[in-house]
């Protein structure tokens, strides 16, 4: 039984390294369906101001009407000032910390001069903040980190001013407002001539997918002295410092009107596969080239295609892969494969089997359960939604508990044959 137990263990062992070990390619993948019009955007530095500069953006009457959103990722350093992440002047909507109350505000004045604020949480310093400033045509609501903080009632009438729109700091009736500049770091802003519910600022926040917006400012599309926002450039005013920060892909829907696929910002050399979504098969791929920035990126690649088709692409930032990729999914929905569904099928009745058939069923049963929670693992880095993540852990959890209990098994088995062995040996010799 001995060499047999042996054998299935090693057989068993080098199933469930396998994926590990070889789990080799490019650092960095992606993978998404995409359609004409859409985009992808690169994402690997963060903006890091100090009061001594900001980013001013041209006036856009899209981001004028009551249907507004604003969302970032900042990070304070101190909260004393009226710092400003996002506005368009204190006449008009601003996104800030509130230098009377140090909590996050979204203020919007109306066109009889009536300035309406949604304050919200207590603002916090030195840790990432998600938050978004949303209007409709009745009211002003604050989201701070995944969750509606405050609302207020408005007119729904804004000002419409035509000041530019600054990022790091304010202005006053267009005057930019040195003593509100932004001091700390920010990831992002985008901004929305629609109002976005908690589903749509979470597939931002969380998924770095947005739908059709008019400025996505993002720290790592430098060019010249100013960055690239999607609908326009917006100008360095003053000193700003950018470092490197967490790579991610943006997913943008819509963010052109062609019929073409958009990389923005992506590494000098990145190849892109693209597949049929339905068979997987390869229809052409693209190695991204051209004119690049300092920081070896390429503003911008596209690829054309029939206006009616959707492709699956997948990103490989370190050139063209030479072995099965690493990939890192990006799904819209939890989707289980086949595999783990039926891992943690066979985990969940483990014990049973482990306490009917002895030990080499409990080792046996004990790598199975093992290898469950490298798959939940797995899942787990594939997961999209916070409910997801839920689901997944909860799973871990239990398969953690079904392996304690089959070890427990086995340990409990072995004692008990040990101890039989003992008393067979411990009998006197008859004749």
């Amino acid at each position: 039984m001995r060499p047999a137990l042996l054998l299935i263990v090693i057989l068993l062992a080098s199933f469930v390294l396998a994926p590990v070990a070889g789990a080799s390619g490019p650092d960095v993948e992606f993978r998404v369906e995409l359609g004409p019009g859409d985009a992808l955007g690169y994402h690997a530095y963060k903006l890091v101001l100090n009061g001594s500069g900001y980013v001013v953006f041209p006036h856009t009457d899209a981001l004028e009407g009551p249907d507004l959103t604003v969302a970032a990722m900042v990070k304070a350093y101190s909260t004393p000032d009226w710092n400003a992440i996002a506005s368009k002047d204190e006449l008009d909507w601003r996104l800030y910390v509130s230098q009377v109350s140090d909590r996050w505000d979204f203020a919007r004045r109306d066109s009889s001069g009536s300035t309406v604020v949604a304050e919200g949480a207590p603002a916090s310093e030195g840790s990432w903040t998600r938050i978004a400033g949303v209007s409709n045509s009745t009211h002003i609501l604050l989201y701070v980190n995944g969750a509606l903080s405050a609302q207020a009632s408005w007119s729904g009438a804004g000002s419409r001013l035509n000041n530019s729109l600054l990022i790091g700091t304010s202005s006053y009736n267009g005057s930019e407002m040195s003593a509100q500049r932004w001091r700390g770091e920010i990831r992002y802003v985008a901004g929305f001539p629609r109002s976005l519910g908690l589903g749509g600022l979470e597939e931002l926040w969380d998924n770095h997918t947005v739908s059709s917006p008019v400025l996505l400012f993002d720290p790592t599309w430098l060019s010249g002295q100013g960055f690239y926002g999607l609908y326009a450039w917006g100008g360095i005013e003053g000193s700003v410092a950018r470092e490197p920060d967490e790579r991610w892909v943006w997913v943008i829907h819509g963010a052109y009107g062609d019929n073409a696929l958009h990389l923005l910002f992506f590494p000098l050399g990145s190849y892109v596969v693209f597949r049929d979504p339905s068979s997987g098969a390869v229809l052409g791929s693209l190695v991204v080239s051209g004119p690049s920035t300092g920081d070896g990126l390429v503003p911008e690649a596209s690829v054309s295609w029939s206006s009616s088709m959707y492709v699956e692409v997948e990103v490989y930032f370190s050139g063209p892969p030479s072995t099965e990729p690493l990939v890192v999914e990006h799904r819209e929905k939890l989707e289980l494969s086949g595999l783990y569904i039926v891992v943690l099928l066979a985990s969940l009745f483990s014990p049973l089997v482990s306490w009917l058939l002895g030990v080499p069923a409990a080792a046996v049963m004990s790598l199975v359960s093992g290898y469950g929670i490298l798959l939940t693992a797995r899942e787990y880095s594939y997961a999209s939604g916070s409910e997801d993540r839920v689901i997944l852990s909860a799973s871990g959890l239990l398969l953690g508990v079904v392996l304690m209990l089959n070890i427990i098994i086995m340990v409990y088995r072995l004692i008990v044959a040990a101890r039989s062995r003992r008393k067979i040996l411990e009998l006197p010799e008859t004749w």
